[in-house]
């Protein structure tokens, strides 16, 4: 039993103590239990002796639903179920997947998802009425966007147009963005968001890798951006390219459970003549942008992400969105001319 956790999680020797009616589930002496997989215990314990604290007494197995997914905290893909219910996510268990976890997962793709239900997310799309965002129904949006991007394209084949897909996105959401902003400008931009990265790789026992690359779906965006071709760069390209003054319009993407905004980063796009922003919070960007829309988190939506290695792995909504917000696919999907709801697998 012991050694059967010494091996799968390295540093972590849970062990039994006492006798009898007193036994309990401890650590080692002077081996605690605090690594980045410590939270796979409470999946393996036999006897439901070690339990998770944030799930304890919450509530009924029995009253959850579980969906297949991907954990979008790193580049690795980890396979997951959400439990849920009409509360929201109540927690994240591994899905066995020989190529990419097995039956493990890190701990940041088990308690990752706190951001879903943060209080401060972006409910409603806004539009910039004498320098402040005012509410905007979302069936309007369509025709302003299509307008304000015809408007700065009218030019050089809208070569002053640019687009930055976030890694946070799913390919299909990226190729349905990509298409309408080149439908509407031949020779727009298109850029690969910023790319969050945290330390090192990190490698454990039996091959398990926690990868310092903090985005699903780079190499995902990556392809599809290399299939439009044209017009394309990386990040740190076009912030130069904006602060130059290059861009009259601009569509950035966000979805980022964390703050990605920089000083830096926001000066670059303030230069921007008309600046869409489509993001999950509020970020410095609001105070320069002339469109707000409020995204989706990954568990309120369907696609395909590609994983550092290559692989493509689907994921299906757990959630209905947030009130008040749309999902992103159904969103791009009205925007390049489609009608009906958006289905990923289609």
């Amino acid at each position: 039993y012991t050694g059967w956790y010494t091996l799968s999680l390295h540093d972590a020797l849970p062990i039994l103590v006492n006798r009898g009616s007193r036994g309990e589930i401890d650590v080692f002496p002077g081996q605690p239990l605090a690594n980045p997989l410590q939270g796979n215990v409470v999946d393996l314990c036999p006897v439901g002796a070690l339990l998770d604290k944030g799930f304890l007494f919450k509530q009924r197995v029995w009253l959850l639903k579980s969906t297949p997914s991907i954990s979008p905290v790193d580049s690795r893909g980890q396979t997951i179920w959400i439990d849920h219910n009409e509360q929201g996510i109540h927690r994240i268990r591994p899905r066995f997947n020989e190529r990419v976890n097995e039956w493990w997962i890190s701990d940041e793709a088990r308690f990752g998802w706190k951001h879903v239900h943060r209080p401060d997310r972006l409910n409603q799309p806004r539009v910039c009425v004498i320098n402040s965002l005012r509410p905007e129904p979302w069936e309007a949006m369509p025709e302003i966007l299509r307008t304000s991007l015809s408007e700065a394209a009218r030019q050089n084949g809208g070569a002053a147009v640019a687009a930055v897909l976030s890694p946070m996105m799913s390919c299909e959401e990226a190729w349905l963005l990509a298409q309408f902003v080149r439908s509407i400008a031949p020779q727009a931009t298109l850029a690969l968001g910023y790319v969050p990265v945290v330390g090192t790789d990190r490698t454990f026992p039996k091959g398990f890798v926690i990868k310092a690359e903090k985005c699903p779906n780079r190499r995902g965006v990556e392809t599809i951006i290399q299939h439009y071709g044209g017009r394309t760069c990386d990040f740190h390209t076009l912030l130069g390219q904006a602060v130059e003054g290059r861009f009259k319009a601009a569509y950035v993407v966000g979805g980022y459970p964390d703050a990605w905004v920089t000083d830096d980063i926001a000066a670059a796009l303030a230069k921007v003549e008309f600046l869409i922003v489509h993001d999950l919070f509020p970020t410095p960007l609001d105070a320069t942008a002339d469109v707000q829309i409020p995204a989706a988190t990954w568990a309120e939506r369907e696609g395909t992400f590609m994983n550092c290695d290559g692989l493509l792995q689907p994921f299906a909504r757990a959630l209905v969105p947030l009130e008040g917000v749309k999902a992103d696919g159904q969103f791009f999907y009205e925007l390049a001319g489609q009608s009906g709801l958006f289905n990923a697998a289609k």
